[in-house]
């Protein structure tokens, strides 16, 4: 009777998604079971959507920002920060290459990241820089610990069905396989179509399931999950990183619900830690310069990666979290075939 209440009890937290309770509860009877992964992995991550190839090209994104600031977001303090932004350009500094100093700033903290990069340019939305053109400044970031990763092109799901030769495109630049993917814009249209596309490259991951406008769990979920195949009845070969924390997409939601921004990251993150066992995921465009936000929501950024709110939190790069994660996944029969170290 004993026994049997137990595993009602046990069920009831899963169903209820308590993993942290359930962790407290089973860590003292089968500790090998939670001690071979850090207590909340969580994966950092970088869209890099523009970068400084051409004094031209930044010079007339610095300017779009302050009629972005002046005319669509009403921001006083993104307007302030790109003027100085502007002034910097003209004295003959440079702007948007930040990768180098993110690099190493991050990696001397024993955090990495994973840098999304867009291989092809086929829409106006993509990004301003031909791979080739930042292949110096990826290979610096490998040599720091940092993965990078696919970010699919604003038209590769739905109208050109081209995250496969993408992938492959990435790789001739870095010398490796991308293993994971994120939509730039988030923009796909069909679940089922993306996840076909993902299957094909041989993605282990994606993090495209998020919010553009607000935070929080898109998906319902705050731990990395295979999404289930309809068609074949069962769960698909790689693992949705729910993207939790964006920065435009925090700086709108604090705007609309009245609330600080620090304030609002810290509590989608509680949730992640009270409900789940890590694996969600935040995404900065340019920490280091407010090129996409204002200043204050890139602090939000180094708060929430440099100051982690509980013992044992690791913010660490996807390829991190596959290696030192994978093993939940194949104890539940998941992810069959998929290596950590491929």
């Amino acid at each position: 009777m004993q026994k049997g209440q137990q595993l009602l009890g046990t069920a009831a937290l899963v169903l209820q998604g308590n993993f942290g309770d359930l962790e407290k509860q089973y860590r003292p009877v089968f500790p090998q079971c939670f001690n071979r992964a850090p207590k909340q992995p969580q994966f950092g991550s970088l869209d890099i959507d523009f970068y400084d190839v051409s004094a031209r090209s930044t010079f007339f994104r610095v300017i779009k920002n302050l009629g972005i600031a002046t005319l669509v977001s009403r921001s006083w303090p993104f307007f302030s920060a790109n003027t100085e932004l502007l002034l910097r350009l003209l004295t003959g500094k440079k702007v948007g290459n930040y990768l180098p100093e993110m690099a190493r700033v991050t990696a001397q903290r024993k955090i990495h990241s994973t840098m999304f990069v867009i291989a092809r340019r086929g829409h106006r939305r993509d990004a301003n820089y031909e791979l080739t053109q930042i292949s110096s400044s990826l290979a610096d970031a490998q040599k720091w610990g940092h993965s990078v990763e696919l970010h699919g092109s604003y038209t590769s799901i739905i109208e050109c069905g081209s995250l496969t030769p993408e992938s492959a495109a990435v790789q001739a630049v870095t010398g490796r396989k991308p293993r994971g993917n994120r939509q730039h814009w988030l923009r796909f249209d069909k679940h089922e179509k993306l996840y076909g596309a993902l299957a094909e490259a041989e993605m282990v991951f994606d993090s495209s399931l998020g919010f553009s406008e607000t935070v929080g769990f898109r998906n319902g979920a705050s731990f990395a999950f295979p999404p289930y195949d309809f068609g074949s009845e069962r769960p698909h070969n790689f693992l949705e990183i729910p993207l939790v924390l964006m920065d435009v997409s925090l700086e709108a939601a604090a705007k609309s619900l009245g609330r600080a921004p620090g304030a609002l990251a810290e509590e989608v993150l509680q949730e992640s830690r009270r409900l789940g066992w890590g694996g969600v995921s935040i995404l900065w465009h340019n920490p280091m310069e407010p090129l996409h936000v204002p200043k204050h929501i890139n602090e939000v950024f180094w708060n929430c990666a440099l100051q982690p709110g509980v013992d044992g939190e690791k913010w660490m790069s996807a390829e991190e979290f596959i290696r030192q994660s994978l093993f939940r996944y194949h104890d539940a029969g998941l992810l069959e075939g998929v290596r950590a170290d491929a």
